[in-house]
């Protein structure tokens, strides 16, 4: 049994230098029945005691092999009553799932078991979720990644901790795991997809390194288990230079922007700029992936180009653009059309935009001129004190700007004026008829402007701008 003790030792200390589990905490063992993953769970039950660990077995039946998966099921059962652990099972209609989503077996298999997973943490208030995988899995997805033309994250291949989800056995070969499994005398289950070729990972196993065994490298398992910790050591040191050049490069942020001061994000290296980008994706929930490379080189070239105007799509809603502020990061909202009556006197909200305009008569000597955009003194006369209207910007509109002396195009005011993209759509005019009397939050219009020569005076106030 002296193999056992051994590579129980190494789990301890595999465990131990990657801060893997906690005194005290509740670990749920995610068991396919097969060797590895009764490995795993044989292994943490045995050093639970000593490290203070409590572990308990989750199952998820994939429902793609018939009686096969339910017995699958039955023997994990079985397995973790004899254990006298908890057990938690679920299952669920990968093949629906992979259709609805349009994604392969694979990866409709991986989404629904991990979702169970963390379900039941949730649920029943584990800490950890332990998996099976080793160190041919590793070698596996680096080369699966390095087929796909994946970046510095994808060579990096399988986390030993992502989030709550734990890989006490990244460390050790399928051979290891197998030999204890074999000494130990354990019963396990054998997947006969796993020797399927019409998944890419199969063929990878079972064609692809098996050849590269043979002609270029016996030890191709190593060699690309010690790639990927090198590439996966490259990425966790360019995402923290990217939140330390975040940090320095940022100007504003809030739910729906972000924006970066252009000159500095231009200063660093393509790698960096690129890092910075994903980090600002990752702030925002965007998921990993949604993103392809040539977007981002896409969002690149617009950057350097330095053009106003332009944007890029990233995903969903959320748009990258370069105008006068900077670097804009943005979420595109659909703002619905607005055409509202407003009263000389009286105040109007504007949902959504939480805006309170409120208007007041006034005699010429109670004007008091502050600077403020929120607030805009006309003459009564010249603009009637008939009901306004409030109301989204329409193509063609035009006024005459407060200071010049002839009509402007609405659009061509927000170039001059370096209004910046973003916020456009959701920018007001306030109108008596067919005339624009304000561009709200900026510019009066020059004909409605109050002089010497007037008598009443109707103040307009907004409660917030509409700009940064």
């Amino acid at each position: 049994m002296e193999p056992i003790f051994q590579f129980l030792q190494r789990v301890q200390k595999f465990i131990t230098e990657n801060h893997l589990l906690a005194a005290g905490e509740n670990i749920l063992v995610a068991v396919s029945g097969g060797a590895y993953s009764v490995v795993l769970f044989t292994c943490l039950q045995q050093l639970s005691a000593k490290m203070q660990f409590n572990p308990a077995i989750a199952h998820f039946n994939h429902n793609l092999r018939g009686e096969e998966s339910d017995g699958d099921e039955e023997f994990v059962a079985k397995f973790a009553n004899d254990a006298g652990v908890p057990f938690f099972a679920g299952r669920g209609d990968v093949e629906a799932h992979a259709q609805k989503q349009k994604m392969s077996i694979e990866d409709a298999a991986r989404e629904l078991r991990y979702q169970f997973l963390e379900n039941i943490c949730q649920a029943h208030h584990f800490d950890r979720v332990a998996t099976g995988h080793n160190a041919d899995d590793q070698a596996e997805t680096v080369l699966l990644n390095l087929i796909r033309g994946a970046g510095w994250k994808g060579l990096g291949g399988i986390p030993v901790q992502r989030g709550n989800v734990i890989r006490p056995l990244l460390f050790a070969y399928r051979i290891e795991i197998e030999t204890v499994a074999k000494v130990a005398g354990l019963q396990f289950r054998t997947d006969r997809s796993n020797f399927s070729l019409e998944y890419r990972r199969n063929s990878i196993r079972h064609r692809l390194i098996p050849l590269i065994k043979k002609e270029h490298n016996p030890n191709i398992i190593a060699s690309l288990v010690h790639f990927s910790q090198i590439f996966r050591e490259g990425e966790e040191y360019f995402r923290e230079q990217a939140k330390i050049m975040f940090d320095r490069c940022l100007k504003v942020k809030d739910a729906d922007k972000i924006i970066l001061e252009i000159e500095c994000f231009s200063g660093y290296f393509t790698i960096l700029r690129k890092y910075v980008l994903f980090y600002m994706f990752d702030l925002v929930g965007l998921p990993a992936g949604s993103v392809s490379f040539s977007r981002i080189s896409e969002m690149l070239s617009l950057i350097d180009r330095g053009r106003t105007g332009g944007f890029v799509t990233v995903a969903g809603e959320w748009r990258l653009g370069v105008d006068h502020a900077g670097i804009v990061f943005f979420r595109r909202k659909r703002w619905e059309p607005v055409d509202l009556p407003l009263k000389p006197g009286r105040s109007l909200v504007i949902p959504p935009r939480k805006i309170k305009l409120t208007t007041v008569v006034l005699n010429p000597d109670a004007v008091v001129f502050s600077g403020e955009k929120t607030v805009e003194y006309c003459d009564a006369d010249k603009i009637g004190t008939s009901i306004f209207r409030v109301r989204s910007i329409k193509p063609g509109d035009w006024f005459v700007p407060l200071g010049v002396n002839f009509r402007q195009k609405v659009s061509d005011f927000f170039i001059d004026h370096k209004i910046p993209e973003h916020i456009r759509p959701q920018m007001l005019v306030l109108t008596n008829g067919e005339n624009i009397i304000w561009l709200i939050g900026y510019r009066l219009d020059q004909r409605f402007k109050i002089t010497d020569e007037t008598k009443k005076v109707i103040k307009f106030e907004i409660s917030d701008e509409l700009s940064e």
